[in-house]
């Protein structure tokens, strides 16, 4: 159960990173945050941030168990 609840922090912390690191290089480039540009790239960071984390959490579970 702990290791579930690490996990999800985890995951939930990149997440809001992810979207403020996005939110503000898109402000500093002068776009717009709701533009057909940076919602797919916001995405997509959101995305594989989430898949690498778990990736790194699985890979470090696996490591423990051995």
């Amino acid at each position: 159960m702990k290791h579930e609840i690490k996990v999800k922090t985890i995951i939930i912390s990149l997440v809001a990173i992810s979207l403020l690191l996005m939110y503000n290089l898109s402000s500093l480039l002068g776009s717009s945050v709701s533009s057909l540009k940076t919602v797919p790239l916001l995405l997509s960071t959101v995305g594989f941030a989430t898949i690498g984390t778990i990736y790194l959490l699985e890979i470090q579970r696996v490591k423990a168990e051995d």
